[in-house]
Parts: C-alpha cells; sequence; structure tokens
C-alpha cells in the first residue's frame, strides 16, 4: 500500500497529535541562524547557542504567535519586564552586552538538525516552540532598528515525551510572576473549549491578551468577521460560571 503509512503511537504522543489538530497556531518549522561558532551540547538532544537579535525578531515577524502556543501565556502589552527590555535594546552602550543582561530564550522541539553554510551554521528546528522568554522575543521583534550588535543565548531541547515538555514550561516560567490561569492556559479541556465556543461563535481567550494580539496580527475586522460575537476571557467566563452556581456574586 504505497499510498498509504502506519505510525504507532503512545497515548501522550496521541493526545499531542490530537491537540495540534484542534489548535489555531500549528508548531512551525524554523531555520535559525547561529552568530558563534561555540556551541555547547549538553546531549544528544540538547544544546547552547547564540544567535542573532535580527534573527530572533525574523523568525517573530515570519511565524507570529505560532512560536508561543505551548507558551503558559503570550507578550504581554504591558509589563517592567518588558520596558526594561526596551530600555536595554535603546542604549547603545548597553545593547552589544544583551547576552549578559537577558536569560535568553528556552526552546522545544521535535527535532533538530544542522545545515552548515560556507559562512554561517543553521539550525533546522521541527516543530519550535519558545517555552521561556516569550516577553523578550516580543519586545526584539517590536524594536527591528536596535538590534545591531545584539545577541540572544538560546538553550534547544528535542523534546518526544509531552509530560517532560510541560514540565519543562512549568519550571522555566516561575521565574516572573506567573498565575496558575497562565500555566493552565495549555490544558486540554482549555483548548477543547476554545473549539466548543468557536462553534457557537466567540473566541474563548485562554491566554491574557490572547484577542487583542491576534487583532493586531490578523486585524480586528478579519476576527470580528470570523467570531461574530467577539471574544471571552477565561477568567471572566469562570467569575460568571460561579457566581451563576453559588448564587453569590462576587
Amino acid at each position: 500500500y504505497s499510498k498509504h503509512r502506519l505510525e504507532i503511537y503512545d497515548i501522550g504522543r496521541l493526545l499531542d497529535r490530537y491537540c495540534q489538530n484542534i489548535e489555531r497556531e500549528v508548531a512551525p518549522d524554523v531555520k535559525l541562524a547561529i552568530v558563534r561558532k561555540e556551541v555547547y551540547n549538553h546531549a544528544k538532544d540538547a544544546l547552547v547557542v547564540t544567535v542573532s537579535g535580527g534573527e530572533i525578531a525574523r523568525i517573530v515577524k515570519e511565524y507570529g504567535l505560532s512560536l508561543f502556543e505551548a507558551n503558559a501565556r503570550l507578550p504581554l502589552l504591558k509589563s517592567p519586564v518588558n520596558e526594561e527590555i526596551e530600555a536595554t535594546l535603546g542604549d547603545t552602550s548597553k545593547r552589544n552586552r544583551f547576552w549578559y543582561f537577558n536569560n535568553g530564550l528556552t526552546i522545544s522541539c521535535r527535532s533538530f538538525d544542522w545545515e552548515y553554510g560556507r559562512k554561517r551554521s543553521i539550525l533546522s528546528i521541527q516543530e519550535a516552540q519558545i517555552l521561556n522568554g516569550c516577553q523578550t522575543a516580543w519586545t526584539i521583534s517590536s524594536h527591528p532598528k536596535s538590534l545591531e550588535g545584539v545577541e540572544v543565548l538560546v538553550r534547544l531541547t528535542s523534546v518526544e515525551d509531552r509530560k517532560l515538555s510541560e514540565a519543562i514550561r512549568r519550571a522555566t516560567n516561575w521565574q516572573n510572576a506567573i498565575s496558575e490561569r497562565d500555566l493552565r492556559s495549555g490544558d486540554f479541556i482549555q483548548k477543547r473549549l476554545q473549539v466548543e465556543f468557536e462553534r457557537l461563535g466567540y473566541y474563548y481567550e485562554r491566554k491574557r491578551n490572547e484577542w487583542t494580539l491576534l487583532c493586531k496580527a490578523r486585524s480586528t475586522p478579519a476576527m470580528e468577521s470570523t467570531y461574530p460575537k467577539r471574544n471571552l476571557d477565561n477568567q471572566r467566563l469562570a467569575q460568571l460560571y460561579l457566581a451563576f452556581w453559588s448564587e453569590k456574586p462576587r
């Protein structure tokens, strides 16, 4: 049967594939140029590299929010952390020391391979997801004219085990204030609710600022056309649900 292929999945991988089918933003395959020759190989499935700020800005511009699907939250529109990153990028005396001032990005993927060129090495990353460093990547992409000399530390891990990927996501997102709502945003039930509300004409926001950022990326008229009843914030919806059943509005 030349037109057919058999693949055997455990339950975790099967759930992962199902979630990919219902998610709006599919994890993209990304090529990332490395600016320095020094590469630290922690293991066969993990390494640490340095890339330019321009490369980070390029992939965020090209792939948008699909890079952050597995992240606990989307870019924050107002954040002291983002403002500090902006200040570093805007200061020419600090810009070339960005690598020292910033924790960098943690990226998970299905797999990665090397492509060696004459002038630079390129990482070919399958199903890339920025698990930590969302604010860094988004802020860098928002300041394309302030990236000369900017270099970013990137920790890349190839993860087949969904539970391990979730553990990495949780562990690397405790550095900044993050709510339980953020950590639960990637749960299966939240993704399922997003699909069910879409059928009713609503966009169910399981992450903070999700509607606003998508309106910017796809335009507000396009989003309102797709979701005629606009958006529902999952935290607010949970409060209303609790008030209805307890009969004690808060």
